[in-house]
């Protein structure tokens, strides 16, 4: 099997293309902001330059992991968002639909509110915000196109490919525990839903694999607030409880607003994801085996 990987320099990106790699596939992926090798350099602003590449490899299956993720930037810059995160979905989308290419659209939990948690695939979408209005738009142009494909719905990610990764919860938590003097205070109100991107990579694999179509939802099943995750994060990593301290009063006014609790349900193929406990654990791992 052919598999085109856009985004595959990013967090979850370079993890699937890495996990495809090392099995019985022919693996392409796409880098955007700066050439990097191995991987093809792609604007996702520029449908031509989208088309030319996927003319090119003719992959059966394509993996839609690139986004502009960056809640606030999103905020900041509406037109470039809507760019990456809708037009060049609906343009990808036609493509694999003319193509035959079976295609794995990377969503996100931001489609929801959080408001009426908890939620099934095909509940109502209502993002509060930019960042989650793209992503949703981006289903819909998914869904127009009438491509064969799965549009798949991850919580917040967090995972380890290299120290050039961009700062995950667990690796942003640890840089302030070392350079922070004082302690570090975490959200105690909102409640999120970790999974590892190991995982997340795995359960791509099994939708590509048995050809599956439709929403599905990828969540962990035990809450936990900013702060509950630091304090594992911190005992894990060898660092004082007292080092961590809870934000109790939730900032409803907070620009752009976020989700307070979007507890996401898997009603159709009871995946398989680790808490948040194992998570941090392989993270932990992760990042010793390659110091």
């Amino acid at each position: 099997m052919r598999i085109l990987v856009t985004g595959a320099s990013g967090l979850l990106g370079r993890k699937v293309f890495t996990q495809l790699k090392l099995k019985d596939y022919q693996v392409f992926g796409t880098c955007g902001t700066k050439p990097i090798s191995g991987l093809l350099h792609v604007d996702l602003t520029l449908p031509k330059t989208l088309g030319a590449i996927i003319h090119k490899i003719r992959p059966t299956a394509l993996i839609h992991c690139a986004a502009m993720t960056d809640v606030n930037a999103c905020e900041e810059n509406v037109d470039l968002a809507r760019s990456i995160n809708v037009e060049a979905t609906a343009t990808l989308s036609r493509i694999c639909k003319k193509m035959d290419i079976y295609m794995v659209y990377v969503s996100s939990d931001y489609v929801f509110s959080g408001y009426n948690s908890p939620y099934i695939e095909s509940d109502q979408a209502d993002p509060i915000n930019v960042y989650g209005r793209t992503k949703r738009e981006g289903e819909e142009a998914v869904t127009a196109a009438g491509v064969f494909a799965s549009i798949v719905r991850p919580t917040i990610m967090d995972g380890y490919n290299g120290p050039e990764d961009k700062f995950t919860f667990t690796r942003d938590l640890l840089r302030n525990l070392k350079e922070t003097p004082n302690s570090v205070v975490l959200d105690n109100c909102r409640k999120k839903y970790p999974i590892l991107i190991d995982d997340v990579a795995e359960n791509i694999e099994l939708l590509i694999n048995q050809r599956r179509t439709g929403i599905f939802h990828f969540s962990s099943k035990a809450p936990v607030t900013r702060y509950e995750w630091g304090l594992i994060v911190g005992s894990t990593f060898g660092f004082a409880e007292e080092q961590i301290r809870p934000d109790d009063n939730i900032d409803i006014h907070r620009f752009p607003p976020r989700p307070v609790d979007v507890k996401l349900v898997d009603t159709q193929m009871g995946f398989n994801f680790r808490e948040v406990q194992s998570l941090v654990s392989i993270i932990k791992q992760q990042i010793e085996r390659r110091q």
